[in-house]
């Protein structure tokens, strides 16, 4: 399968836009439009992107976490 890459460094970090009768093909990290993409790529990016839940990992951060010696304590919302 083909990767989607941006300039920011993004891989496969991609959304569908829709603008007029057109549909864009964006980065989900910076915003900036990658290509147009025709009937058969779009539903080929909805079922490998957007059905999957393509999604960055959720990291669970530490309750205190010491940066450069300073600490920083989690605030729980």
């Amino acid at each position: 399968m083909k990767d989607y890459v941006c300039k920011c460094g993004a891989v496969n970090e991609v959304e569908l836009r829709q603008q007029g009768n057109a549909t864009g093909l964006y980065c989900k990290k910076c915003g900036r439009w990658l290509k147009w993409v025709g009937k058969d790529e779009y539903w080929a990016i909805i079922h490998r992107f957007e059905k999957t839940g393509n999604t960055a990992p959720t990291v669970e951060l530490p309750d205190e976490l010491i940066i450069n010696g300073v600490k920083y304590r989690r605030i729980e919302k």
